[in-house]
């Protein structure tokens, strides 16, 4: 039965008929006043309430996913939320962290490039200091977009910080390795895994 266009429409209607097959179920109920009848409208009502509540997870479910993947299209990016759930990438806290740092870190040649009057040292240093504000800037960017969608879950919340201080750790422990290897000489480069 198609209730309206939107699943919007479908939920208010699907409320409205619930409320109609209540009253209707009151009225029978209120002309027999028997025990059994009371117990049929609780178990109706019961019932009518979890569909509709599945309904309605499903809507809020849906719309997430719509603005999520209008987000992506509007970044550029060809992808949906499905393909990137049945890709099976892992979006642990320390895989995601150490995929952030390897592409961060990735980019330090291009940066001793166009850095090439000063140190090494030096060099590792304001990297360091640029990926992490551009790390920072990332995190908060997505903070934001996430509480645009509603309440973060505490474990959600939980997942997010734990990656961000992954992130900060994986560029510190990089720093460190290639600090070292300064010192030491030359060396092959490496990044740390989380």
């Amino acid at each position: 039965m198609n209730m309206g266009n939107t699943q919007s429409q479908s939920l208010v209607a699907s409320m409205q008929a619930t409320r109609a097959n209540f009253q209707m179920q009151k009225t029978t109920i209120d002309a027999g006043r028997s025990f059994e009848a009371k117990s049929l409208l609780v178990d109706a009502i019961n019932v009518n309430i979890r569909v509709d509540e599945g309904f309605a997870n499903r809507v809020l479910n849906d719309s997430l996913n719509d603005k999520l993947n209008a987000m992506f299209q509007e970044a550029g990016m060809d992808t949906t939320v499905d393909s990137l759930i049945e890709s099976g990438l892992d979006f642990s806290p320390e895989a995601t962290a150490n995929r952030i740092v390897e592409l961060a870190t990735s980019f330090f040649g291009q940066y001793q490039t166009n850095n090439e009057g000063i140190g090494e040292g030096e060099q590792i240093e304001g990297f360091v200091e640029m990926i992490k504000g551009a790390v920072e800037e990332g995190f908060a960017g997505a903070q934001e977009i996430l509480e645009g969608l509603g309440e973060i879950d505490p474990d959600v919340q939980g997942g997010i910080d734990k990656t961000s201080d992954l992130v900060v750790k994986g560029i510190d422990d990089w720093a460190s390795e290639r600090a070292e290897q300064v010192a030491t000489g030359p060396g092959e480069e490496g990044v740390t895994a989380i």
